[in-house]
C-alpha cells in the first residue's frame, strides 16, 4: 500500500499527469496501492511491459494497469489504463513519489557509545547501542540505526544510511549517500595464510576499505580489508545480499554484483560489469569494463572488456551455447554412430564371405 506518511491515495488522472502519460477509462478512480497481477484488488495499480501479460490484465481485479504504448496496437477495454513510453521507468517515478526514503530525526540515543576523538557532523541520527571508535568521522545527515558498530579510523560520508547490526571493523571509508543493509561486515581481515613448519600462519592485514559514493551493499555481505593499501568499491556500485569481496579487490564504478557472488583476493573488476548470482571469481583475475558474467559461472582466467561469458570455466556465451546444443544432440548422434557401426560390421562380414 502507499505510505501513510505521504499522500494515501491518488486518482488515475493525477498519476497520469504526474507521469506525463495518457489514460483510458475513469480518471477519477482511486488508486491506493501497487500490486502484482495475481493479487491485485480494486484499488491496486498493476503494470506490464510485455504483450504476454495482456490477457492476465483483462482478467485481473485491479483498479488500473500501467502498460507500454508500444506493446499493444489495440488497448483492452473495460479496464482503466495508464499508457506510458517506458513502464519500468514510469513505475520507478511513481514509487519514488508514494514511498520516499524514510527520514530519521537527528539525535543521539543515550545507549550509544561515541569515543572522545570522534568528529560528528550536523543532523546525525545515532540509534540505540551504536558504537563509534576512536578517530572516526561521521559526516552531515548520516543515520546509524540500532546496533551499528564502527571501529577505529572509519569515515561515513554525508547522507549515508547504515541499517541495524552493520559492522565497519576498522579503516573503512564509506562515501556519500550510500545504503548499507543489515548484517553487512566491512573491513574484516582477508583470508590469507602461509604454511610455516607444517602450520598455517596468519598473514596480517593492515590495509583498509574504500567505498565510493551512492553505493548500496546488501544484507550479510562481506568486504575484506586489504593486506596493504585498500580494497575499493567504485561509485554507484550495487551489491546484493550475501556477496563476498576478498582483500585488495577493486570494483569499478557502476558495477552490479548479484546475490552470492564470491570474488577472490587481488582481482580487478572494471566499470559497468555485471556478475550474475552465484558467480565465483578466482584470485588475481582481471575483468574488463562492461563484461557480463552469467549466473553460476566460474571465472578462472581474465575476461576482456565487453565480453559476455557463461559456464565453468567461463567462456564466450556464443561458443558455450553451441557446446550445450552439441551436448544435447549427443544421444542421437551416438545412436546413429552405433547404427552405422552395426551396418559396417554386417558389410564387412558379407565382404569377408565373398572373399572366401
Amino acid at each position: 500500500m502507499f505510505s501513510e506518511v505521504t499522500q494515501p491515495s491518488l486518482t488515475i488522472k493525477q498519476i497520469s499527469e504526474y507521469l506525463g502519460a495518457e489514460y483510458r477509462g475513469d480518471g477519477d478512480a482511486i488508486i491506493t496501492g501497487v500490486s502484482e497481477i495475481e493479487t491485485a484488488g480494486p484499488g491496486d495499480l498493476i503494470f506490464a511491459d510485455s504483450p504476454k501479460y495482456i490477457s492476465r490484465i483483462i482478467d485481473s481485479k485491479c483498479g488500473a494497469a500501467l502498460i507500454s504504448k508500444t506493446i499493444i496496437n489495440d488497448p483492452p477495454t473495460g479496464i482503466n489504463l495508464i499508457l506510458v513510453d517506458d513502464v519500468r521507468k514510469s513505475l520507478l517515478r511513481l514509487l519514488e513519489l508514494v514511498e520516499p526514503p524514510k527520514v530519521f530525526e537527528p539525535g543521539i540515543h543515550p545507549t550509544a557509545y561515541i569515543a572522545g576523538s570522534v568528529q560528528l557532523g550536523l543532523n546525525i541520527h545515532i540509534g540505540p547501542n551504536v558504537r563509534i571508535g576512536e578517530d572516526s568521522v561521521i559526516e552531515d545527515g548520516v543515520a546509524l540505526l540500532s546496533g551499528v558498530y564502527i571501529g577505529d579510523g572509519c569515515r561515513v560520508g554525508a547522507s549515508t544510511l547504515i541499517h541495524p547490526n552493520v559492522t565497519l571493523v576498522q579503516k573503512v571509508s564509506i562515501g556519500k549517500r550510500c545504503i548499507i543493509h543489515p548484517g553487512a561486515v566491512i573491513g574484516s581481515d582477508g583470508f590469507g595464510y602461509l604454511m610455516v613448519a607444517g602450520l598455517l600462519r596468519k598473514i596480517p592485514h593492515m590495509g583498509g576499505v574504500l567505498i565510493g559514493d551512492e553505493v548500496e551493499i546488501g544484507a550479510n555481505s562481506c568486504i575484506d580489508r586489504a593486506k596493504m593499501g585498500f580494497t575499493s568499491i567504485g561509485d554507484n556500485c550495487k551489491i546484493d545480499n550475501l556477496v563476498h569481496i576478498g582483500h585488495n579487490v577493486s570494483v569499478g564504478a557502476g558495477s552490479i554484483l548479484v546475490g552470492a557472488v564470491a570474488i577472490g583476493g587481488s582481482t580487478t573488476i572494471g566499470s559497468g560489469v555485471v556478475l550474475g548470482g552465484q558467480v565465483g571469481v578466482a584470485d588475481h583475475i582481471h575483468i574488463g569494463d562492461g563484461a557480463k558474467i552469467a549466473a553460476q559461472s566460474g571465472v578462472i582466467s581474465d575476461i576482456e572488456a565487453g565480453e559476455v561469458v557463461i559456464g565453468f570455466p567461463a567462456r564466450s556465451r556464443t561458443k558455450r551455447l553451441r557446446e550445450y546444443a552439441a551436448i544435447t544432440a549427443l544421444p542421437e548422434a551416438l545412436r546413429k554412430i552405433r547404427k552405422l557401426e552395426h551396418r559396417l560390421a554386417e558389410l564387412e562380414k558379407k565382404q569377408g564371405g565373398q572373399d572366401n
